[in-house]
């Protein structure tokens, strides 16, 4: 089993305008729950910095199964 991370950030100013990140950072996958929570935590800690406006909210590692297309 593969897990895949999605990160959700919402506009400081207007809670309700959100957008979802998703990592494309080699691997995009991780083979381990605890090794995608540590890259979405990674990235959480960084949406302020690449985006000002913006601050991490939730996050969230799906099981991906083999052989199934992200």
């Amino acid at each position: 089993m593969y897990y895949k991370l999605l990160v959700i950030a919402c506009l400081i100013g207007n809670p309700k305008h959100c957008m979802v990140i998703e990592n494309t950072e080699y691997p995009v996958v991780y083979e381990t729950y605890e090794a995608c929570k540590q890259r979405a935590l990674v990235i959480g800690s960084e949406v302020n910095r690449y985006m000002p406006s913006y601050r991490a909210v939730k996050w969230r590692c799906s099981e991906v199964q083999e052989g199934r297309f992200l």
